[in-house]
């Protein structure tokens, strides 16, 4: 005879009732059905019964079931199955009113709990086939412990926490990425090339917000400063080390970064009256350099310009001859050149 595997009892499928202080049927006893914990001979403490047919048909009947004298629970005088949709209180009564017995909780387990669970534990088990995701809320506790991880791999699609002190990913190919998504969606991600290699910060529609670039022609030396410029303030750093100039006869040139000043420009030959600076210097003028090399022909005659008077807004200046006095150049116009801020 092969090895069996003894599931149910061969018992006596009615239930009898009994006295609490002797065996003998509760003849024309009275039972009560009500919500856990509670008093089921209060009609709002009561939950529905059910008859069982024998073709598996239900139908509800009212309270207190009636207990024949025999013991057994009748409906209309037949002995009848009833039955409940959940866990429930009882109460027994005898023919004179007196109770025999009270049960807070009959089955100590909730069924429609008990099927809750299983079906979670049958969608783990589906989720581990690969078959389906696991769709059982934000957290694990109430179903099997599982590992994201073994010793070798994460396993795919899952959404637990693990530990690692190194992890390596190897591409099939000349590509490599690596994406982290935050729960709103947005992302870092980390791709090689076959060139460049890059880090990307891309919004929830999958939209660059920040590329960080690393060449691969630099040999390793490549200077990440922290500090992040807009394309128009980077551009105005750029212009602010720019000359400003005014390229003109009489025109000046300024550094903005130090506030230095050079000017030039031109004076009439025999005119020594007092000139303007194209731009006054805003605080001071350093000095002058003055030019005239002119002469005639033979020597003869040489003139110098000279300053006469300056300051920071303007200037008087004439030209003599060197070697016969205070006469005016009949032969240019004299030139200068200040340097100041």
């Amino acid at each position: 005879m092969s090895d069996i595997i003894p599931n149910v009892v061969v018992s006596m499928p009615s239930q009898l009732f009994t006295l609490r202080r002797k065996f003998a049927a509760v003849s024309n006893g009275k039972v009560y059905i009500g919500k856990i914990d509670m008093d089921p001979t209060i009609p709002d403490n009561q939950i529905q019964v059910y008859i069982e047919n024998e073709d598996g048909s239900h139908v509800p009947v009212a309270q207190p079931i009636i207990i024949n004298q025999a013991g057994f629970p009748v409906y209309n005088g037949q002995i009848s199955k009833f039955v409940t949709v959940e866990g429930h209180s009882m109460a027994l009564y005898d023919a004179y009113g007196a109770q025999q017995f009270y049960f807070p909780n009959i089955l100590k387990y909730n069924p429609d709990r008990f099927k809750e669970q299983a079906e979670k534990y049958i969608q783990y088990i589906e989720k581990l086939k690969g078959t389906i995701k696991q769709t059982t809320g934000d957290s694990t506790t109430d179903v099997i412990s599982q590992k994201a991880c073994d010793d070798n791999y994460a396993k795919k699609d899952s959404w637990e926490k693990f530990t690692a002190g190194q992890i390596n990913i190897m591409s099939n190919g000349n590509y490599t990425s690596l994406t982290r998504i935050k729960g709103d969606g947005n992302k870092l991600l980390l791709e090689t090339a076959p060139g460049d290699a890059y880090f990307v910060y891309r919004d929830a529609k999958n939209k660059n917000k920040a590329v960080v670039t690393i060449p691969s022609n630099k040999n390793g030396a490549l200077a990440i400063q922290e500090d992040n410029y807009t394309k128009t303030e980077v551009d105005a750093k750029i212009s602010s080390v720019k000359w400003i100039a005014n390229k003109s006869a009489n025109g000046w040139l300024k550094d903005p970064n130090t506030g230095m000043v050079i000017q030039w420009g031109s004076v009439p030959r025999n005119d020594s009256s007092r000139k303007l600076f194209p731009m006054a210097f805003p605080n001071t003028l350093a000095g002058m350099g003055l030019a005239n090399f002119n002469s005639n022909s033979n020597l003869s005659q040489m003139y110098a310009p000279n300053i006469m008077s300056a300051d920071r807004v303007g200037f008087n200046m004439r030209q003599s001859k060197v070697t016969e006095g205070s006469n005016a150049s009949p032969f240019t116009d004299m030139r200068w050149i200040a340097i100041g801020w």
